[in-house]
């Protein structure tokens, strides 16, 4: 098992090298059979059974038949999430942003046509008293 650990770490000082990012990352292996590793559920309802996870800065590997893939997929993962989702969130904000500014010009209309419908209510109950 220390065998398997220290080459999980050369691996990924590998990674990190090549990359240039996750320098700060600890890997964390734990076999754990199937039935006892964590699970996550997918938007479909789906629940999938975890072979590694991160939690901060470690990479926890439940995965005792495949570790180095897991660290693969692990490392993989949260690179492209820290480099991708920026985007996403940027998209999405932007979106965001002209929606709100469609409905807040369409609103402030609405709210102009009874305000003006108000004016007039108010300007006609106003000569009905001067008569």
């Amino acid at each position: 098992m220390q065998n398997l650990i220290k080459e999980l770490n050369q691996e990924l000082k590998r990674l990190q090298q090549k990359y240039a990012t996750g320098f700060n990352i600890e890997i964390v292996y734990r076999p754990t059979d199937v039935a006892f590793r964590p699970r996550i559920t997918c938007p479909d309802g789906k629940r999938l059974v975890v072979n590694g996870e991160w939690k901060k800065n470690r990479i926890f590997i439940y995965n005792n038949e495949d570790p180095i893939h897991t660290l693969h997929h692990e490392f993989v993962e949260k690179f492209l999430l820290e480099h991708l989702v920026d985007g996403y969130v940027i998209l999405s904000n932007m979106w965001q942003n002209v929606f709100r500014t469609l409905m807040y010009r369409d609103q402030e209309e609405q709210i102009e046509i009874l305000a003006r419908l108000e004016d007039e209510e108010y300007f006609k109950i106003k000569q009905e008293k001067k008569r």
